[in-house]
């Protein structure tokens, strides 16, 4: 059919068959660098997300009340920042300066994850 796909795609249950869409970029996951524990897009930037990790150092701003993708965004728009840790619960955003390497330069953390900018 020609019916174009959206975030709420209008389907019913049928067990026989399967929805198959083809996503627009910005739902499109990119590829993970080995050692992520998963990876999303957020305003264009793809990032690698490395849980319980916490990035060493570097810390240029904070913001509060935001999710993982507004933490992105944030840093996105925030001149010298390459990478940001997040907590989920108190959806806190700590951006860096610090570079993405193959190995990141990160420590254990249990409640932060680490998101760095790929490419």
């Amino acid at each position: 059919t020609k019916t174009k796909w959206n975030p709420n795609p209008n389907t019913r249950p049928l067990k026989q068959v399967s929805s198959i869409w083809r996503l627009p970029p910005q739902y499109q996951k990119p590829e993970c660098p080995n050692g992520a524990s998963e990876c999303f897009v957020a305003g264009g930037q793809e990032y690698a997300q490395y849980n319980g990790k916490d990035v060493k150092g570097g810390d240029i701003k904070h913001v509060g009340n935001v999710s993982r993708e507004q933490c992105g965004e944030k840093c996105n728009a925030l001149a010298g920042c390459s990478s940001a840790d997040y907590n989920p619960k108190s959806k806190a955003c700590f951006m860096t300066v610090t570079k993405w390497a193959p190995i990141p330069k990160t420590r254990p953390l249990h409640f932060v994850n680490s998101i760095w900018k790929v490419n």
